[in-house]
């Protein structure tokens, strides 16, 4: 997926820390330079980083690496609410915390964090993990200096806490060209707006001006996925979401987000989630038997 470059303003601090808040984050496939942690602190959705999709919810917390193409897009807005969705975002570049202070035998478990990031990783919710949302947050009021030796300190936390699970499959290279940006950014909207019906990739194509077998072939070698497999795991993001928060049963569900066949729609969702959709739901009864995972 060809990415669009964005640049970081970093104002009259070494690295940005701020809070994003809005009704609905929209798609806008990016990348950038700096390394980036997220905090989510309200609202759910879909999150991609490289060729990887899974769903965030409130206390999701991501270090992304540089140039890793990413993007959180939310599920429908939060009853018109301006701040419906908000995120803790800080980015920053290595040489921000000191010239030297990463090759340093001391500050080796940031280093390796760091390397590893270059998949972007996930980090449980472990309660450790909850007390490091907290110091992110607490960025928001510190001074530079201050503000700097708390973030070593949180990534150092970050390294020390074991964790972490890698996002995008070693196959991927981030894609830094920026001449598709735009069309990849269009068809990406297009397939989610219209993933709760039948899709008409020639419609897509049309749209696009492309032809089929450019537009499947751009979207398969940019994404490591066929637009149908895209197109699925959106549809199984929002079956979960209402599995989770409704008592619809699950063939109205599965007809709610664009599954014509029932049988299909089961097989999709063990082939995402590894599980049923009426075991995913008993999970949720029985908090006992849920551990915390996008």
């Amino acid at each position: 997926m060809k990415a669009q470059f964005e640049v970081v303003p970093t104002a009259n601090s070494s690295f940005l820390v701020f809070r994003r808040a809005e009704p609905s984050f929209a798609f806008n496939w990016h990348y950038h330079p700096e390394f980036e942690l997220t905090l989510i602190e309200a609202g759910a959705g879909q999150r991609l980083v490289g060729d990887c999709i899974q769903d965030y919810e409130p206390g999701d917390l991501v270090l992304l690496g540089a140039n890793l193409p990413h993007t959180w897009k939310s599920d429908n807005p939060s009853s018109g609410r301006l701040d419906g969705n908000r995120a803790v975002v800080v980015q920053f570049r290595a040489e921000h915390l000191g010239k030297g202070l990463l090759e340093l035998g001391e500050m080796e478990p940031v280093r390796m964090l760091l390397e590893r990031s270059s998949r972007g990783l996930w980090f449980e919710k472990a309660r450790r993990n909850m007390e490091i949302a907290d110091e992110i947050r607490g960025l928001l009021s510190l001074s530079p200096a201050r503000r700097t030796l708390t973030l070593i300190s949180i990534l150092l936390s970050l390294a020390e806490s074991k964790s972490d699970e890698a996002l995008a499959s070693g196959r991927h290279q981030p894609l830094c060209s920026p001449g598709e940006e735009k069309r990849i950014n269009k068809i990406c909207r297009l397939l989610d707006r219209n993933s709760s019906r039948k899709i008409s990739y020639e419609s897509v194509s049309k749209e696009m001006h492309m032809d089929i077998s450019s537009l499947c072939r751009l979207f398969k070698r940019s994404t490591g996925r066929t637009m149908t497999e895209y197109v699925n795991e959106i549809r199984i993001s929002h079956a979960t979401r209402l599995l989770i928060d409704t008592d619809m049963s699950a063939l109205e569900i599965a007809m709610a987000v664009g599954f014509s066949n029932y049988s299909n729609f089961c097989r999709q969702f063990k082939k995402v989630r590894f599980c049923s959709p009426r075991s995913l739901r008993q999970m949720f009864k029985d908090p006992a038997n849920y551990r915390s995972r996008p």
